[in-house]
């Protein structure tokens, strides 16, 4: 039934900006948008220029819990949706072109990761076992190897043989693997492949192929690892074969690079990190992440040959070469970048001539048009909410001491 009332809901900030920790992260084909995802259940998109600078755009509010994954809705270029789901089973379509929610469900199931919808075959089924795994990534140029990164280690498989059918002799039960930290082993004859232990004090929290042989790790201090796999790793049939003893052989993985960002404040919970390959104009490999107090902060992945990284010698990751970021930007830094500074309604109801005072809660009362404020004093502001918004908006700032 069709209703002649119209509900428009509104949301008011004051000289701070919304608190926006984000925990989900989305980078648009055409680079031109980023999209996080926060715990209170906003989402922020965010323009990125082709100079790296990067502000928020708009701010679509529509969950009631933290949104645990972001994914594109289209593959057209025509419709730039997005899907969100939320940590109480909400999922949502959003048109980044005006912010519009197009559709919306709930789900007694929550989503913590969206794929596209593909078929798949399988043959037979084979167990994997690892300790506390938290992605899993195959390798898109041999679609051989793949990558399982737990919180304490990584580890490299070879599924050339799981694929394909056992030979004589050898049993299903054989290809259930050991969940040692050194578990990365050939799936053919169980021969150490490759692995590498966390730093101490962080864990390993997600991974993916840059190239062939070569990989990057992010950690739960919002750090990235670059790695280059040992000789041959991509070429499994050599791999346990004698090299040319005139030319040595790397035996385990090499962290050539760190890609970091120097802050005075430490990170209150783990970031959410994703890892981006886009060919729009040029190849480009991009790490982004998002932290709890609602930064932004895009590295370009490095393309280090092999002659400069044989100069890098890994004693430490302290002393690795440090790749800093293109751009580094949080929504508090954006919202003292305008000018000039808008004072909102809030702004008015919390300042007295001792002291500034904050909103602590407030609630709109539809009947009367008032907006009740309480402040941490202990006082209760009520105003006309309607007649401030006006006041604010066409006569900036008449309603000061009103």
């Amino acid at each position: 039934m069709l209703s002649s009332s119209l509900v428009v809901p509104m949301v008011m900030w004051g000289r701070n900006a919304p608190t926006h920790c984000i925990c989900s992260i989305l980078l648009t084909p055409d680079e031109k948008h980023i999209v996080t995802g926060s715990n209170d259940g906003q989402i922020c998109v965010w323009d990125m220029a082709a100079d790296w600078k990067v502000n928020p755009h708009q701010m679509l509010i529509g969950h009631n819990a933290a949104v645990t994954s972001l994914v594109l809705g289209s593959i057209s270029q025509d419709k730039p949706y997005i899907v969100s789901s939320s940590d109480n089973g909400e999922m949502c379509l959003w048109d980044l072109r005006d912010g519009c929610c197009i559709e919306s469900t709930k789900s007694t199931v929550v989503h913590t990761s969206i794929q596209p919808n593909q078929a798949i075959y399988e043959d037979e089924s084979k167990q994997i076992r690892c300790l506390n795994a938290q992605t899993l990534k195959c390798c898109a140029y041999n679609q051989r190897t793949v990558l399982i990164v737990c919180s304490k280690y990584w580890q490299i498989y070879d599924t050339t043989w799981v694929m394909g059918k056992p030979s004589s002799g050898q049993s299903q039960a054989q290809l259930k693997m050991s969940s040692s930290p050194k578990g990365v082993y050939d799936a053919g004859d169980f021969s150490l492949l490759c692995s590498e232990s966390s730093r101490r004090g962080e864990r390993w929290c997600g991974g993916e192929f840059i190239s062939i042989d070569r990989i990057v790790v992010w950690s739960t201090e919002g750090k990235g690892y670059l790695f280059k796999l040992p000789t041959n790793i991509s070429d499994n049939e050599d791999y346990h074969k004698p090299g040319n003893p005139s030319s040595p052989r790397q035996v385990g993985p090499q962290a050539y690079t760190v890609l970091d960002v120097y802050m005075e404040k430490s990170l209150e919970c783990s970031p959410s990190m994703i890892y981006f390959f886009g060919r729009r104009d040029r190849e480009k490999k991009l790490i982004l992440r998002g932290d709890s107090d609602g930064r932004v902060v895009v590295w370009s992945i490095p393309d280090v040959h092999d002659s400069k990284m044989k100069l890098v010698r890994q004693e430490s990751f302290e002393k690795l070469p440090v790749v800093l970021p293109k751009c580094c930007t949080s929504l508090q830094e954006a919202w003292d970048r305008c000018t000039p500074a808008t004072e909102g309604v809030i702004d008015q109801l919390n300042h007295t001539e001792e002291r500034q005072l904050q909103i602590t809660s407030s609630i709109y009362i539809p009947t009367q048009g008032r907006l009740v404020c309480g402040r941490d004093d202990g006082s209760i502001v009520i105003t006309p909410a309607t007649v401030s918004i006006v006041l604010q908006l066409l006569e900036n700032g008449q309603m000061k001491g009103s």
